[in-house]
């Protein structure tokens, strides 16, 4: 029934939708990858290791050992076939998914790999480092390609749909495109007075958009690097932004401690959601339908973003029927416990209360399942398909 949050009948008592904590890291958890088939879970942890758990009963895998500081990214391949890690020892190693095995170690910055990012074919790999490049590496031998000509540090390394581009944002307030196959410059992308904390490509037009410390957020044409539409509303510096699976929003997060919805083909302002704290990063589900809300520390949620000209805010919403699902409903790790929000406080459900310890840090989700690193270096995979709405 919409407008009451419920358990499924029968299963009240018994029912509890933390399936495992996954334990072994000895310090933070700053890095949580479903494999593409959601069978595999890889954790990246400030103890230097990467982990890799199976997803249907925590067992634990393996684990990737080799790097000598803090793992600060960890990625499937989207076939599944590979994990890349990025490192504050100023690697990335590229790992065998199946077992763990090492395959190659990408060497070469100078500082810290802040970003790894596999090509959608899985044949490339881009990291972007403090040390004010970017790399292409060939993810079968490690052959590299370097990207210079930012002044700062790049904070962000995306590829295009096809694969034939790169896009990189820097701290010295630019975005720019690059050739992937040689690391050609292609065009810079000028405008923003501040860092630039996130950049993206459309899934299916030629477009990229651009988040910066400036407030604001920026449309372009990455042929030309023309300047298309300026998306202004953020009365704090923007985090993150990323399109809908169909390229016709953009969701973009800030330090107002806002999440805002925009229509990509005019820049016009649709929804704009509040949360309690920085709003880090961003992510659409498969189908668009919802969004996933990762801020600051201990938080992530989970709401449904279609259509989004009825929505009023995540605190107080949530659409659903007889087949909910995960993406159907906002879940919110407050105080420790995940929090199953109806349509207004008092249609709250507490499901899960995680260890006193865990302090949220990184997740991702697959389907109805969520997996939440901890401050504490705890993994906790929940299993939601038994709420209904």
């Amino acid at each position: 029934m919409v407008g009451c949050v419920q358990v499924v009948k029968g299963r009240e008592e018994d029912w509890n939708p933390c399936l495992t904590t996954l334990r072994g890291h000895t310090r933070g958890v700053t890095s949580v990858a479903y494999s593409p088939n959601g069978k595999l879970i890889a954790t990246g942890s400030e103890d230097s290791t990467a982990r890799i758990w199976d997803s249907t009963d925590g067992k634990h895998v393996v684990t990737l050992e080799g790097q000598y500081s803090p793992v600060t990214s960890v990625t499937f391949s989207p076939n599944g076939r590979l994990i890349a890690t990025g490192s504050s020892d100023r690697t990335a190693r590229i790992w065998d998914s199946s077992d763990g095995k090492h395959v190659v170690t990408l060497e070469g910055h100078s500082r810290h790999v802040t970003s790894v990012i596999f090509s959608p074919n899985s044949k490339l790999i881009a990291t972007g480092s403090s040390d004010k490049t970017a790399r292409i590496w060939d993810s079968s031998d490690g052959h590299v390609v370097t990207l210079e000509g930012h002044s700062s540090k790049v904070s962000s390394v995306t590829f295009s749909p096809n694969s034939k581009l790169i896009a990189t944002g820097s701290w010295d307030s630019t975005a720019r495109i690059w050739d992937s196959s040689d690391g050609k410059h292609v065009v810079t992308l000028e405008g923003h007075s501040r860092h630039v904390s996130s950049v993206t490509f459309s899934p299916n037009s030629p477009l990229i958009a651009t988040g910066s410390w400036d407030n604001t957020a920026r449309i372009w044409d990455p042929t030309d690097g023309k300047h298309v539409v300026t998306l202004e509303g953020h009365s704090g510096e923007v985090t993150s932004v990323t399109f809908s699976p169909n390229g016709k929003l953009i969701a973009t997060g800030s330090y107002d401690k806002t999440a805002r919805i925009w229509d990509s083909s005019d820049g016009k302002h649709l929804q704009t959601v509040h949360t309690s704290s920085t709003v880090y990063n961003l992510r659409f589900s498969k189908d668009g339908s919802s969004i996933l809300v990762g801020y600051e520390w201990h938080s992530v949620k989970l709401k449904a973003s279609n259509p989004i000209t009825s929505l009023s805010n995540f605190a107080d919403m949530v659409v659903g029927g007889e087949e909910a699902s995960l993406l159907d409903g906002l879940y919110d790790v407050r105080n420790h416990w995940v929090v199953l929000c109806g349509q207004n406080r008092a249609n709250s459900k507490r499901i899960c209360k995680l260890p006193a310890a865990t302090s949220v840090r990184a997740y991702d989700a697959k389907a109805d399942m969520v997996a939440i690193g901890g401050h504490d270096g705890s993994v906790t995979i929940l299993d939601l398909s038994g709420i209904s709405t």
